[in-house]
Order: structure tokens, then sequence, then C-alpha cells
């Protein structure tokens, strides 16, 4: 049965080259349809890529205050454990669940509409505080530019407004639009990050790894000892945060069974190497750790102190301005993918999952641009009496972990469950590895609770979440039935451990093809 479920492969779209939405133009014809697209696996590794990028130019480096560089060291290698996990775990997932919705459709189908409902509300808390934290870095690095080339800072919710305006036109103007541009500005951004690499390797020195206060008997390598490494580890979480957006592709994939595990991975694997030279060369070389820490942009202090591009201040910051907008524009992409599937889905307002003329879904890029431009307004409340930036960052990470949690809980229990359900990528780690990512992820939910910053973004995070399940009691009966995941949770549920040749081995694009 093993070699069938690998064996197995989807040529078609799960949802548009379906045999019942080819024979349908009723279904075909519906506005609120994710469209055709061709999206292969260089271009969802440039999304992988790209939506994680601004991680490494800002957002890590307080780990390096709260850990140290070697606490920070090994948080890093423990969260990239924890992300292999997730990796492979996803790749199952999604090329089995072909659908939109992510962390939601894998919930759904395990644990029903509550343990949906806490997955896509997550997820949507992860990318919209992450969208906020770029907003706030770019309006951070905008000042320092018109501040030393003008003398004045510009009104910075303006630029936030024009850089929230911009990427949602880009993410409206059609899938290939914007997996091209995600490609293009992934590599861009890659570029950056290697000039550094190449200019400061070289210049890293131990005593510059370890410039940091060190609190009573501990070591230099680990100046607030072992609870060092669990106050750094939602920092070094921000080095591949949002590379789940790939799993919420799979309806904009011609092949996702094949193309979605290759793309994902293929992007892990750069950005493995991404974290770890990044963490190297900006705590190692000059300022070093201590100042690199408490920097708002760490990757444009680091290349500041560079002789080499010292000449070129502008450029410098520009650069850096760049790749911080990187992933500025493929999160939005997963931020309002994750709120269209929960509105298809009847959880949130149906006219969140209304579609433009050019098949993408508007309303919900719309309103993820708005709902980011919101908590950043928001933050600058808080701006002088906490490290803003700090919180935001929290706030992702605790809706990424909750959904990571429930993701590694559906991979366990649908194996455990649905033995014989179509899996045409199969994780070589299995359940073992699900356990692992899921002990880390849990670990590090709860070690977030003794930093007061992250106490402060895990109650705005609380309120949030009691907020959206209040919201839905009172909208569970607008459940849309025929919406893909709830179409295939429910005949999963029906199917229960029907014999392998009248489930596993009927493609889901025979089935969830018609959907109101």
């Amino acid at each position: 049965m093993a070699s069938v479920q690998r064996g197995m492969t989807m040529a078609l779209n799960p949802i548009f080259d379906s045999t019942l939405a080819g024979n349908d133009p009723i279904a075909n014809a519906r506005p609120h349809a994710v469209p055709f697209s061709t999206a292969g696996p260089l271009l969802l590794c440039g999304l992988a890529v790209s939506a994680v990028i601004s991680g490494e130019f800002a957002g890590w480096n307080p780990g390096l205050l709260q850990g140290g560089f070697g606490g920070m060291l090994i948080a890093t290698l423990l969260i990239t454990l924890m992300y292999g996990c997730l990796t492979l775990t996803l790749a199952e997932l999604s090329a089995a669940m072909p659908f939109t919705g992510g962390a939601y459709a894998y919930s759904r189908a395990a644990f029903g509409t509550w343990g949906g409902l806490l997955a896509g509300v997550s997820q949507i808390l992860e990318y919209v505080a992450a969208l906020a934290t770029i907003l706030v870095a770019i309006g951070i690095q905008v000042s320092m530019v018109t501040r030393s080339a003008m003398g004045t800072d510009l009104y910075v919710p303006l630029i936030w407004l024009l850089v929230a305006s911009l990427f949602a036109f880009l993410n409206a103007s059609g899938t290939k639009v914007f997996f091209r541009t995600a490609l293009i500005l992934a590599g861009a951004s890659l570029v950056v990050l290697t000039i550094f690499w190449v200019n400061a390797i070289p210049k890293v020195e131990t005593a510059r790894l370890l410039r940091v206060p060190v609190m009573m008997s501990n070591s230099e390598w680990l100046p607030n000892g072992l609870l060092g490494i669990a106050w750094a580890m939602p920092f070094a979480i921000w080095f591949y945060l949002a590379i789940e957006v790939v799993s919420l592709a799979p309806e904009d994939s011609h092949n996702p069974a094949r193309n979605i595990p290759k793309g994902m991975i293929w992007g892990f694997g750069i950005l493995v190497v991404a974290a770890l030279m990044t963490l190297v060369a900006s705590a190692g070389s000059p300022p070093g750790t201590a100042v690199i820490g408490v920097a708002d942009s760490p990757l444009l202090l680091g290349l500041q102190a560079l002789p080499e591009l010292a000449r070129f201040p502008y450029l410098v910051i520009l650069m850096v301005m760049f790749g911080t907008l990187t992933s500025y524009h493929s999160v939005l992409y997963g931020g309002a993918r994750s709120i269209f599937c929960l509105a298809r889905a009847g959880y949130m307002p149906k006219m969140l999952a209304g579609m433009s003329s050019r098949q993408t879904p508007y309303m919900a890029i719309i309103a993820a641009s708005v709902l980011a431009l919101g908590l950043a307004i928001a933050s600058l409340a808080l701006s002088g009496t906490f490290y803003v930036v700090g919180i935001l960052v929290n706030m992702s990470v605790f809706g990424a972990l909750v959904s990571y949690a429930t993701t590694f809980l559906a991979f366990i229990a649908l194996r455990a469950r649905h033995k014989n359900m179509v899996r045409p990528f199969v994780s070589p780690l299995g359940v073992a590895g699900a356990i692992t990512g899921l002990i880390i992820t849990l670990a590090t939910t709860a070690l977030m609770f003794t930093n007061v910053t992250s106490q402060y973004a895990l109650l705005l995070c609380i309120i949030y979440l009691v907020s959206a399940a209040t919201y839905w009691i009172f909208r569970r009966t607008y459940i849309d039935q025929n919406a893909p995941e709830e179409a295939f949770a429910a005949d999963l549920c029906k199917q229960g451990s029907t014999p392998p040749s009248s489930m596993s081995l009927v493609p889901h694009t025979q089935k969830y093809g018609q959907w109101s």
C-alpha cells in the first residue's frame, strides 16, 4: 500500500482540472474560485525563500541578548530541527490535501471544525503580525534615509500605506506576476546577503561573538545560562517563519503532489545556510554581538560597519530595504490565502472570498493589508514604552507555533486513523519526526511565558483567539460544506477505515471539484 501511496501523483490542479469541475461550467464560473496556475518547484522554492528572507535582515537579533551567541546558536539549531520536521510533515499533508487551507485544512480533517478554526485564525495571526513587523522595520529604515539626507523624518504611517498599497497591487495582479516577482525578489535578497557574508565572515572574531554581559556565574557562551536558550528560541524562529506559506499554494500549482514537496524542501535547504551564515557573520564581525543585539536593523548596521561598503551609505540602506520588503510580498500572499480559505468555507464573511477579474482573492488581500496596517498603527501607542518589534515578532511567533502544533497533531492523528489515505509524498521522518517537531514547538510556546516581552504579546494573542472563537460561535451555521477543505474532511469522516480499494485509490482530483 505504501508503494501505491508514494507512486500516486496528481498531474492536474486539484480544484480546476478535476473531472467534475471540468464538466461543470457553473462551478468554473464561480467568482470565488482559485485560478489554475502552473507554479513549478522553482517558483515555489522562490516563494518559500522570499517569504522568510527578511527574517535574516531583522527580527532575530534580540535573541543574542537573551541567550548570548552560544544560546542563540543552540536555539537556532533546535529551531532548524523543528522546521526540518515541519517541512517534511507539511510536504506530506499538502500533497495529500492539495487545498489552499494549509493548517486549517489539516486540522479540520483531523479534529473537526473547532480544530480547523484554531489553526486557521492562528495562521492569520502569524501572517498579519509578520506583515506589521515588516512595516515597522521599513518605517525605521526609511526614517534613517530621510533623517540622513534631509534632516527630517517622514510621516511613518504614510510610508506604511504606500508599501501596503504597492504589494496589495502586485498580489492582485495575477498568480504569474506574483510568483515571478517573488522569485526575482528572493534571488536579489540572496545576492545582498551573499555580499554581506563574503565581506563579514573573514572579520569574525571570537571576542566579538562573546561580547555580551554575563549574569552571575554563567559562561560567556551562555551569559543567561540554559534559560537564555529558551528566551532566544522565539527569535530564532524568525530565521524560518512563514516557510509554510508554500503549503497554501497547492491550488496555484499544476502538479501539487510533486511540486509542493520539492519547492518547500529546496527552499528550506537554502534558508538553513542563510540562517547560520547570517548569525555567525552578524555576531562575529564589527560591531559585534552586544551592538547587533539591540539594533533595529542588524544587517544594515553590519553592512555599514564594513569598510568595503562604507563609501556607499545610501546604496547599503536601499539594499537592506529591498530585502526587508521581499518578505512582505509573499507573507501577504499567505495572509490573504488564509483569510480567503476561511471565508470560502464560511468561517468568515463570504465577501472576503471575492475574486477579481484576474482571478486573485482581492478582498482577502485588502483585508490582510488593512489588518497589518491597523496593527502597525496600534503599535505606535506602545513606542517608547515597550520594544515594539519584539512584541510584534512574538505575536507572529505565537500564532505560528499554535498552527505548527495543530499541524503536527493532525499529521499524527491522520497517520493513526487513516492509514489508507492517499499520500503521494510520504515524509521519511514519519510520526517520529512529527513528534520531535511537536515537542520542540510546545516547549518553545511554554518557554515564551518566561520572557516579559513575550508575555505582553501572548496577552494580545489570547484576546485575539478568544474574540475569533466568540465570533465563530455566532457564525457556525454558515459553514459551506462544499468548500474543498470541508468536503474532504466530511468525506474522510464518512469513509473511516474503508478498505484501500474503495478509498485510497480514488484520486482527490476526481472528487472535490465542485463547491459553492
